[in-house]
């Protein structure tokens, strides 16, 4: 009975659309778009040859979901993007990888948006999947006047993220591990993070995850 006065006095609405929904965080209609959006093979080869897994398309509802995730701190849409990440897990890696090292964002970023997306789909995806997540492996660098990416050229950006990132531990335990994402466009930061855990561990498996491409 209170549940259903507190419904009436404060809808539940969607995440995506913000329409009055009768499910909790997405309507009928925004999961069956989100669906649509599913890769078939749930992967795709980046411009440096990184063969990077991935739930769906980067447009429409999947789109508006990661958005809402990183600037406006809906906590929710994280938990729905692991929930679904966890799906491509479950059915693509058998053994299950051992460890979830998510990337990390910069200080500036993490003080603007006051949450790092990926450490949230990260602990959704261990709630579910049983995998360990560890974000003291990879990690940022802190710069007191951070360069603006958008306002770099594509060399500069290459450089600014080659020096951006260091890894922090001198052992992994683990054979091999999911480097997680929320989005990937060219695959740039996912190959320097890649190629930074296989320069110190040489002999793990890495297998680049995202949400979106």
């Amino acid at each position: 009975m209170l549940e259903k006065i507190l419904n009436e006095i404060y809808p539940v609405r969607c995440l995506v659309c913000n329409k009055q929904s009768s499910c909790e965080y997405l309507c009928s209609s925004c999961k069956k778009e989100i669906k649509n959006l599913e890769s078939k093979s749930h992967f795709f080869i980046s411009e440096f040859g990184d063969t990077i897994y991935y739930y769906g398309k980067y447009r429409a509802s999947i789109g508006i979901l990661v958005k809402k995730l990183k600037y406006s701190r809906k906590i929710p849409a994280g938990k729905i993007i692991g929930e679904l990440l966890s799906y491509v897990i479950i059915e693509k890696f058998n053994p299950k990888p051992s460890l979830i090292i998510p990337v990390p964002i910069s200080l500036r970023k993490l003080i603007k948006r006051r949450v790092n997306q990926c450490e949230i789909i990260g602990r959704e995806i261990s709630a579910i999947t049983g995998i360990e997540l560890n974000n003291n492996i990879l990690k940022r660098k802190f710069e007191l006047f951070e360069k603006d990416q958008v306002k770099l050229d594509r060399t500069e950006r290459k450089q600014n993220l080659e020096n951006s990132f260091y890894i922090a531990g001198k052992t992994l335990p683990a054979s091999s591990i999911i480097l997680l994402d929320d989005v990937s466009t060219t695959g740039r930061t996912i190959n320097i993070c890649k190629s930074l855990l296989l320069n110190s561990f040489p002999d793990i498996k890495v297998i680049p995850l995202v949400f979106a491409h």
